[in-house]
């Protein structure tokens, strides 16, 4: 309609321009509207446009300066009318304008201002309704035919084309903000909005066109005055006669199909309450505002206390269930299911769920679900205590295989301190060393959170440090580094690796640097590609043209014996010392029945 507005102003101009009566709007004995009159009619127009089809800041600005500038040349106009004054002339063309279009662009432009600023809509949209209906009674003057009052009476001047921009440009300013203000009735979604929708224009059209006709006929037929009042009453009663008839067969027609739906929605209704009352779990619905709009049979089962009393979900949740009120408001906070885990309400337990629902992004209501699940809970705890009963004695029983090794150990201890041949007490300590070794295992796995796997970074650190002090008491010459990646392993790989690494540090021990030789043993730990790779090499005399392959000990079978058990790969290497590497696939831990 903006549009309408802007080209029907510009054809006008145009007639100005090229002295074109009929474009001046020199017709049905209507002066031609005035050039500025015009141009504020260009201006309104394109302004309603940009406002309508571009929001924002800097648009509603600009169209917030034309309103007020369109205000105060409205004013000003109506003000020379009233005093008789000429704020300007240009020879030639006439300007100003008439009266009832100064003050209509009084109207317009306060109703630009307050668009443009979003302020007041209803303050706005009655500044456009008085304008609309001054430039409907400028156009029923020509089209009543009564354009010879013009001239009698100054205040009812105005020009046929502009009485026609007026009511375009006030229907444009009504159509702006539809959802604000007291146009916002139009648009409702509600049977009164819908009925006023058909009715309004209809009723427009027809005053619109009994007037006309009546105002025909009585120049027709030659009625006076008075008769001409009494043909538009009877015309009037006339079309409301059958306007009614049909407002009535129309709203009979809605009322119908409420019903039809009313009927449909009792159906789901029933449906939905007996598949939730056949559920085997509580139901609650809330409302927008936190009310509780319905429970099914076993929700009152689980809660006795849900009755007429309690219309509030607040107050059940600070007399019934305190801790759901922390759930219920994060729920309806990020608008998530949120599951509710199993809490102890009296003797029973009870989990579910609360799901938002909601209505265009806003919250309206909740479904809230219960279960009673004491019986999987007291099973889950009895569970939980049984475990936990298996974890402290399989703990129990690592700790005294753990004491057991350690006695075995100072029994071979004191076995060996009877002998005072070198070997025995030599092959005694050894010994010693390896029930050390899987007494350690022990102790680490009942000192960690898991008993299926050890931290074997940890054991091989306690393990080599426990070897040094027995070589080394109090201090030597020989230092022993390690270079351990975190690394954890089951106890079935734990000992035999324990027991290898025994053999290899005491064999550097022992062989590696004769003569209290200064040196290094070092211990290296690696995991690659799933598999486990231990490395003990020292900077010795290697193995100065032997194979250790070959030699007949009983540490080396020891130690093929075990990488066998391992299933793992052994490699011997000696360059300025000697370095041995085992790897070998790490397995998953084999549950005992």
């Amino acid at each position: 309609m903006a549009l309408i507005i802007i080209i029907f102003s510009t054809l006008c101009i145009l007639g100005w321009l090229f002295q074109i009566p009929l474009l001046k709007g020199e017709v049905l004995n209507s002066p031609a509207s005035r050039l500025n009159s015009l141009l504020l009619f260009l201006i309104t127009g394109g302004s309603i446009l940009v406002l309508n089809r571009r929001p924002s800041t800097n648009i509603n600005l600009m169209v917030s300066i034309i309103g007020l500038l369109i205000f105060l040349v409205g004013l000003f106009t109506t003000m020379a009318n009233i005093t008789g004054t000429l704020i300007f002339s240009i020879p030639g063309l006439e300007v100003g304008s008439r009266p009832l279009s100064s003050f209509n662009f009084i109207l317009f432009g306060g109703a630009l201002f307050l668009f443009s600023r979003k302020i007041y809509f209803s303050i706005a949209q009655i500044f456009s309704f008085l304008a609309g209906l001054i430039g409907y009674m400028g156009l029923m003057i020509y089209l009543f035919g009564a354009a010879h009052i013009l001239s009698s009476n100054i205040y009812s001047l105005m020009a046929i084309y502009s009485a026609i921009l007026h009511t375009l440009v006030a229907l444009s300013l009504l159509s702006l903000y539809p959802q604000e203000g007291i146009i916002r009735i139009l648009h409702e979604n509600r049977y009164g909005s819908y009925m006023a929708r058909k009715m309004l224009p209809v009723s427009l059209l027809a005053v619109t066109l009994i007037g006309i006709s009546s105002s025909f006929l009585v120049d027709f037929l030659g009625f006076s005055a008075n008769m001409g009042e009494i043909l538009i009453m009877v015309m009037v009663v006339g079309f409301l006669f059958p306007f009614i008839l049909w407002t009535a067969h129309y709203l009979n027609t809605l009322h119908h199909k409420q019903q039809l739906y009313q009927q449909r929605v009792k159906i789901i209704e029933g449906f939905y309450e007996d598949t939730l009352e056949g559920l085997l779990e509580g139901v609650l619905v809330t409302g927008g505002v936190n009310e509780i709009i319905y429970y099914n049979s076993h929700m009152q089962e689980l809660f006795p206390e849900l009755d007429k009393h309690v219309k509030k979900l607040n107050d059940f949740f600070q007399d019934r269930i305190p801790e759901l009120k922390s759930y219920y408001h994060k729920s309806r906070t990020e608008m998530v299911p949120i599951s509710i885990p199993a809490i102890k309400i009296r003797e029973k337990y009870l989990s579910g769920w609360i799901i938002p629902q909601m209505n265009d992004g806003i919250f309206n209501g909740s479904i809230i679900t219960f279960s009673d699940v004491t019986k999987q809970k007291e099973a889950e705890l009895v569970r939980e205590s049984s475990l936990k009963e298996k974890e402290l004695l399989l703990g129990e029983i690592h700790h005294r295989v753990k004491n057991n090794m350690q006695i075995i150990s100072s029994l071979l201890r004191l076995q060996g301190g009877q002998f005072t041949q070198e070997d025995v007490k030599e092959a005694f300590t050894e010994s010693q060393n390896r029930i050390k070794t899987m007494a350690l295992v022990h102790e680490t796995l009942y000192q960690s959170d898991s008993f299926s796997q050890i931290a074997l970074s940890l054991f091989i650190q306690k393990l080599i440090n426990g070897l040094l002090s027995t070589f080394q008491p109090h201090g030597g010459p020989i230092r022993l580094e390690s270079k351990l990646d975190p690394v954890k392993l089951g106890i079935d790989q734990c000992i035999p690796l324990g027991l290898v690494l025994n053999e290899l540090v005491t064999n550097s021990f022992k062989h590696a640097f004769p003569h209290k030789k200064e040196g290094t043993i070092t211990v290296i730990l690696q995991k690659k590609d799933q598999k486990i790779i231990l490395k003990v090499k020292d900077d010795g005399v290697g193995l100065q043209n032997r194979k250790l392959e070959d030699a007949p000990t009983l540490g080396l079978t020891l130690i093929k014996g075990l990488a066998e058990q391992l299933d793992a790969d052994l490699h011997f290497e000696s360059n300025n010392g000697l370095e041995v590497e085992i790897s070998f696939q790490e397995t998953g831990y084999d549950e005992r029945i």
